[in-house]
């Protein structure tokens, strides 16, 4: 229930990629990243929600926000780590990584077999009022 007229809407784009990645910077239940190639399928989304908006943007009229997020997708299609790269304002990056926990993807492939691969999405707040 909204009291606002509210558009929440995520623009998903995939740029796998594991190049310049420090394997320390991953967390460690996580598995290591597969660097893309010719030979590796890419994850894809199947699952994806849309952002709530956040209590605090509900009062701030017009607007468009934009999270860009850095997302280590596991072999089991689950995110395992969320990093932010760039972000139109920060108050929304919690509400974004929020929204990516609970979205799945079929995951990379090398091989035939399942492999966790970096991902690029972006979660997009819209919000009319």
């Amino acid at each position: 229930m909204r009291q606002h007229y509210l558009i929440a809407s995520v623009l998903v784009w995939v740029l796998a990629s594991a190049w310049g990645k420090d394997p320390k910077a991953t967390k460690a239940k996580c598995e290591m990243p597969q660097a893309a190639g010719p030979e590796v399928t890419l994850p894809v989304i199947v699952s994806a929600s849309d952002p709530e908006i956040p209590a605090f943007a509900r009062n701030l009229g017009p607007r468009s926000d934009l999270v860009v997020l850095e997302v280590l997708v596991g072999s089991n299609g689950k995110p395992c780590d969320i990093q932010v790269k760039k972000s139109s304002d920060p108050r929304f990056e919690p509400a974004a990584r929020q929204t990516v926990r609970n979205w799945r993807w079929i995951p990379a492939k090398k091989d035939g077999n399942t492999v966790a691969m970096l991902t690029t999405v972006e979660v997009s707040f819209r919000i009319l009022n």
